[in-house]
């Protein structure tokens, strides 16, 4: 059902205004509120020329990084030092906040940067290892070469070797990150150890050199090794030209009946691919036992179904300035021989080791 409608008075006819009469139309940005306690209504507002956030309008885009980030680091070593030693998740994620309210507050821009990829950058230069911890961590990297702070090299596991641009601010800048990495394994570079060996994780290993061993100019030069060891069959050694069948196959029977074998190479020859591979042969009721220098090379371990159906004992030397600390591969050699060992692998043998290793064989 419906209501019919009223009827409407007659509407009362006017005179449409001359065009030279008509008012052109008000543009205004300002708050127009009609009546008492109505909400606001803009009409119109006015853009400006630059598309900053309202809540984030940098006073001065030309800064440089390295400057901002000195300014930031500052701040938070001053006023928050506990988070810059304290480690974790909790402490890397106040770090940022911290660096992020700070160029908020401090209206810090730098050009070519938003504010997240400047907070970002700054994060990656205070917990991490700045342009350096995408390479670190990135996928077919097997070493980063520093000759010098404006000098780095990244082989690839192609065999491709790459000069990159980026580069350390300056020479203490170099040396501080290389610093920052041998933190991670008790290691300290410094004028009273100005070459040392240490470990970022368990498979990447560091040697480092430093004033007055390398020039002044030059900062530090670093060796960062990236081991990611590969599971390659026998056919890849025979398709890649390294080996033929009966070649590895020879290999792998001296193994067996207990001859031992030197595996010996240029660097990133593949050498601990090959050792790697020639060790997967062993069967599962062998012990072997492992030492290595610093870093884990080899993956040895099998499991079916969650459990482990062989027998593995790994070992990693320890240097320490302390003789009682320091643990040798000759010690874990002596200590091997204690384990009842079918097997024993020496990741590498430089120096006295090499000796001791032929007489326990």
């Amino acid at each position: 059902m419906f209501t019919p409608a009223e009827p409407q008075p007659p509407m009362r006819e006017y005179a449409e205004p001359a065009p030279e009469k008509m008012q052109a139309p008000i543009i205004s940005s300002e708050i127009i509120a009609p009546e008492e306690d109505a909400p606001p209504v803009v009409t119109n507002p006015v853009t400006t020329g630059r598309a900053h956030s309202l809540f984030f309008a940098p006073e001065d885009d030309s800064r440089e990084f390295s400057d901002v980030c000195r300014e930031v680091q500052g701040y938070i070593a001053s006023n928050y030092s506990t988070l810059m030693t304290g480690g974790g998740t909790d402490s890397c994620d106040q770090i940022r906040r911290y660096a992020a309210k700070y160029i908020q507050d401090k209206r810090i821009a730098v050009k070519g940067m938003s504010p997240d990829e400047l907070v970002d950058a700054i994060y990656s230069e205070m917990a991490e290892y700045g342009f350096l911890t995408k390479y670190i961590f990135g996928h077919g990297i097997e070493e980063i070469d520093i000759n010098s702070w404006r000098d780095i090299e990244v082989q690839y596991s192609s065999g491709l070797t790459e000069k990159l641009k980026e580069h350390f601010d300056s020479p203490e800048h170099a040396i501080n990150v290389v610093r920052r990495m041998l933190h991670a394994s008790g290691v300290i570079l410094d004028n009273a150890s100005p070459a040392v060996i240490g470990t970022l994780t368990q498979n990447i290993r560091i040697a480092a050199l430093k004033t007055p061993v390398v020039d002044k100019e030059v900062g530090v030069s670093a060796s960062i090794r990236i081991v990611n060891p590969q599971d390659m069959e026998k056919q890849d050694f025979v398709n890649g030209g390294t080996a033929t069948d009966e070649m590895l196959d020879f290999l792998a029977a001296c193994l067996h009946y207990g001859i031992s074998i030197c595996v010996a190479g240029a660097t990133s020859s593949g050498k601990t691919t090959m050792a790697n591979w020639l060790l997967t042969t062993i069967p599962n009721n062998k012990r072997i036992f492992t030492i290595e220098n610093g870093s884990r090379e080899v993956a040895l371990i099998r499991e079916e179904n969650g459990q482990v159906i062989n027998s593995v004992v790994n070992t990693l030397t320890r240097d320490s300035e302390n003789e009682r600390q320091c643990i040798t591969q000759i010690s874990l050699l002596d200590i091997a021989l204690r384990f009842n060992p079918d097997l024993i692998f020496v990741g590498e043998m430089r120096e006295a080791e090499a000796n001791a290793a032929q007489e326990a064989a």
